[in-house]
């Protein structure tokens, strides 16, 4: 594989924000955009090194025979020489451009390798591996930094989830939508937020009781099996060693 030009630009992300998108040019265009997310821990690696542009700015002067040297200095098993030559770009660009940058650089090109190959990139990343399809997982209720809640009162917990277990993947996503719906209706409130999940005044113990009693419906009328999931995101209320619950 011949990597012909790589690119980079400004985009914006599902919530109107900025962030960077990386397009790899083979024989045909991998595009990839980061994705963001509106709370971040503190852990976390920081998006761009400096700033966007800056980042934008490194990629599109990015040598591109250094990364063709690398894909060709790995030879043997495609997906092993395609995890080696992220290894090495990665080390290569160090402290040179952030995560989301590194991230849509190195996706690009795993798309590409992958193409080259003849698959698809889920069927490249398993290859020589059972398939284990995943599970869609639905953000149905919302609160803490993903919302102002009703009147400022909402869960602590950033996102409650439905993880259905209903055999294919078409099914569950079915499930999904049922119990999403079911969950507007029981809270009765129609608004959501960022992320589309619903949003209410209750409390996490009231909002976990109102899935469960989703979950029993789901059981009762459509015969399928429906878990609950928390994204709690507690570090945005850990205060002093304590965890600082206001809606309780």
């Amino acid at each position: 594989m011949i990597i012909k030009r790589v690119n980079a630009k400004q985009v914006s992300d599902s919530r109107g924000e900025k962030t960077i998108r990386v397009i790899v040019k083979t024989s045909r265009k991998f595009r990839t955009s980061a994705p963001s997310g509106k709370s971040t821990g503190k852990y976390e690696v920081k998006p761009y090194f400096r700033n966007l542009e800056g980042d934008i700015k490194f990629i599109n002067n990015l040598r591109i025979d250094d990364i063709n040297n690398l894909i060709q200095k790995h030879k043997g098993k495609a997906l092993a020489q395609a995890f080696s030559v992220l290894s090495d770009i990665e080390k290569k660009l160090k402290n040179k451009i952030g995560g989301n940058s590194l991230f849509a650089l190195e996706a690009s090109i795993l798309k590409a390798l992958a193409y080259e190959n003849g698959k698809e990139l889920w069927k490249f990343l398993f290859s020589g591996k059972k398939i284990i399809f995943p599970r869609p997982v639905g953000n149905v209720i919302g609160g803490g930094m993903h919302g102002e809640g009703v009147n400022k009162k909402e869960p602590d917990f950033q996102e409650f989830l439905f993880i259905p277990n209903a055999g294919r993947f078409e099914e569950n996503v079915r499930i999904n939508e049922i119990a999403y719906k079911l969950a507007g209706k029981l809270l009765k409130s129609w608004n959501k937020n960022d992320e589309g999940a619903w949003i209410t005044a209750k409390t996490n113990e009231e909002t976990l009781i109102i899935m469960d009693k989703i979950r029993q419906v789901i059981r009762n009328e459509y015969k399928k099996q429906i878990d609950i999931g928390v994204d709690a995101a507690s570090s945005s209320f850990y205060r002093n060693k304590k965890y600082n619950y206001k809606n309780y």
